[in-house]
């Protein structure tokens, strides 16, 4: 009996996600062991992202899925930048289409990189320091600095570059609103356990 397409081998950021992120589908890795067969893979039901990596064809290049299936092709110490980092990161509005439609996903790699042009994705081979790189929910991005600057010098024109900057700012700014606000219902949780433990047996 053929078991259902739908038994995958999750995505490596699956370990740390309960779920993965709205409108993503995780890779299925291809080994011998694994379901389905290979003349499956090749059938009409799959589709090839990378070497050995496939989803199903019904599949949508959503925004997100673009970014998770371009980060399969990163080298060690490579990570997604541009629209890509900045879209996983939640500014939804940076989703490679805004100025046109599916603009490559910006994936650098450092100087030392072999891996060969192909459609969807913009290799860069500038210097990318360590401390430019961090994780982001299990996929390798640019830190908001680099991911600024990238988006911006990259920019079709002067007010796409101001446009890019000006949501990255804005998501920096939403972000600390809300960790300030974290910290201060922290800070109130802290107060309360206090009060209760100083609290009169009978309360």
């Amino acid at each position: 009996m053929e078991k259902p397409a739908n038994l995958v081998i999750m995505h490596r950021w699956d370990s740390r996600l309960r779920h993965p992120p709205a409108g993503v589908t995780p890779l299925l890795r291809r080994d011998a062991s694994t379901d389905p067969t290979p003349s499956q893979l090749r059938g009409p039901g799959w589709r090839r992202t990378s070497h050995g990596c496939y989803v199903p064809s019904v599949v949508e290049l959503t925004p997100g899925q673009r970014v998770i299936e371009g980060a399969e092709l990163l080298p060690p110490g490579g990570a997604v930048s541009g629209w890509g980092s900045a879209y996983w990161r939640g500014v939804r509005l940076l989703d490679g289409t805004m100025w046109v439609r599916n603009d490559p996903l910006l994936l650098c790699l450092g100087p030392t990189a072999k891996i060969r042009n192909r459609p969807g994705v913009r290799l860069s081979r500038d210097r990318l320091a360590p401390d430019e790189v961090e994780d982001v929910r299990g996929v390798s991005c640019t830190v908001p600095l680099r991911t600024a600057f990238d988006g911006a010098r990259l920019a079709a024109d002067g007010t796409s570059a101001v446009v890019f900057i000006d949501m990255m700012l804005s998501r920096a700014a939403r972000t600390t609103r809300m960790r300030r606000a974290h910290e201060r219902g922290l800070k109130r949780d802290r107060r309360l356990d206090q009060w209760t433990l100083q609290a009169p047996p009978w309360w």
